[in-house]
């Protein structure tokens, strides 16, 4: 069923000064327990000519790991704070979630919004790059489940993809800070940093914008480490330091100096070393080459 999730039930909720009346989260979706391996993989690949034998070998993965994927955990920890944030700063928007291929299925979160009243809600996908599999077909599904829960199925407007998000890229620089921050000293001018992501068949990749969108996340990131953020005019942000403005120019989206010293403050890396950390991007895939 789909899962429902805030600290205020709706009817309890202020107006809020937007047209929106609620959230939904939406996923790929995973297996909790072995049996429910085959048939999230069977609804992965419905439609497709997939053979009997591939499903089974992609499903021995998942049993190295107990038949569990970590997504549905990981998706409840998310909702939770987005819960928690939404409450605390606003607009108080009850959060549903629905998933494209397991429980809880997108169809049953938007019954469940429906009966609750919601007209117009924002999803938030949590694909951050442009491709068939991690835009198109969310926008696909959504579509699909709201014609099977009919006319009183609420509009639903996507959110842009967060590739390049100032807070996405300062959460990863922060990881990578803090990963920088345990190598000894002598040894971080030396460190190169790997950006790995989940491989797609070439044709796909060169008929979606996935490989620029990579590259510019990791740009973002390594200029954010190196401290090399500039505004798109070429010159420093100004401001006091507690300035409530987002710490990436909102048009160039690339991080400032400021923001990268409180960054190596913070995690106690010395800007020298920073500067010098190198970068690249590789690929992998569970499901062979390439």
């Amino acid at each position: 069923m789909g899962q429902y999730l805030s600290a205020v039930p709706p009817s309890s909720l202020s107006p809020a000064p937007s047209p929106f009346d609620a959230v939904l989260l939406v996923s790929f979706g995973g297996p909790e327990g072995p049996d429910d391996v085959l048939p999230f993989l069977e609804n992965v690949v419905c439609g497709k000519s997939v053979p009997r034998w591939r499903l089974l070998e992609v499903a021995r993965h998942y049993e190295l790991f107990g038949g569990v994927s970590p997504l549905n955990s990981q998706n409840r920890a998310l909702l939770a704070a987005l819960v928690g944030e939404l409450n605390e700063h606003g607009p108080r928007l009850p959060v549903y979630w629905g998933n494209r291929h397991w429980h809880p299925l997108l169809a049953d979160a938007i019954r469940q919004m429906a009966g609750d009243g919601v007209r117009h809600a924002l999803a938030l996908v949590t694909s951050a790059y442009g491709s068939s599999a991690g835009c198109r077909q969310y926008v696909e599904a959504i579509a699909r489940a709201r014609a099977e829960v009919g006319p009183t199925a609420p509009q639903i407007d996507k959110l842009r993809l967060f590739f390049n998000h100032p807070g996405f890229i300062e959460a990863m620089a922060e990881r990578v800070a803090a990963a920088l921050s345990e190598l000894p000293a002598d040894a971080r001018p030396r460190a190169r940093l790997l950006f790995s992501a989940h491989s797609i068949p070439t044709a796909s990749a060169e008929r979606s914008p996935y490989l620029g969108q990579l590259r510019e996340t990791c740009r973002l990131v390594a200029d954010l480490l190196r401290g090399e953020g500039r505004k798109a005019s070429g010159e420093e942000q100004t401001g006091s330091s507690d300035s409530s403005e987002s710490s990436i120019d909102a048009q160039s989206n690339r991080p400032t100096d400021r923001d990268f010293a409180a960054l190596s403050q913070k995690h106690e890396l010395p800007v020298k070393h920073s500067h010098r950390i190198k970068w690249d991007l590789v690929f992998q895939s569970r499901s062979g080459p390439p």
